[in-house]
């Protein structure tokens, strides 16, 4: 059992980065959109949501790709 179990973690664990990731990369295009159709431009932000969901996007493509490889 323990050695299936360590055998297949491999492939769930970047699957489940994948979505992961792929749910914060959702996450985080709706507050870049919400930021983008603010009504008071003064109220800028500070938080880099576009950086933020390229970097998730890079992460879910890895881990997915990853996931492929090892199941």
């Amino acid at each position: 059992m323990m050695d299936w179990l360590t055998e297949n973690w491999n492939f769930h664990m970047w699957a489940v980065i994948a979505v992961l990731s792929a749910l914060a990369a959702v996450t985080f295009v709706l507050a870049d959109r919400k930021r983008q159709k603010r009504e008071r431009l003064d109220q800028v932000g500070f938080v880099p949501w576009t950086g933020l969901s390229v970097l998730a996007m890079g992460i879910t493509l890895i881990a997915a790709v990853l996931a492929v490889k090892a199941g």
